[in-house]
């Protein structure tokens, strides 16, 4: 759970140095001439990417619901 809150940490710092490689793709992939597979495939990164704190958000709430019904269960000390 810990590694969770890490990397949602890192999400917020590193967020914006993502955010100036996804301005800076399209003149790279001008440039390199990428195919369309590779632009969607890098679309689809950058999509996972800012869709990674809801995940984790809803991993925690999960986790807490989970804990609470096992020490109302007895199962946690």
């Amino acid at each position: 759970m810990i590694l969770v809150f890490m990397v949602a940490f890192a999400h917020i710092f590193i967020s914006p140095i993502v955010q100036n490689i996804k301005d800076v793709v399209p003149t790279i992939a001008d440039a390199t001439s990428w195919t369309n597979a590779q632009m969607q495939a890098m679309n689809w990164l950058f999509r996972a990417w800012y869709a990674f704190p809801f995940f984790a958000f809803i991993a925690l709430l999960v986790w807490l619901i989970k804990r609470a019904i096992e020490k109302r269960s007895g199962e946690v000390v």
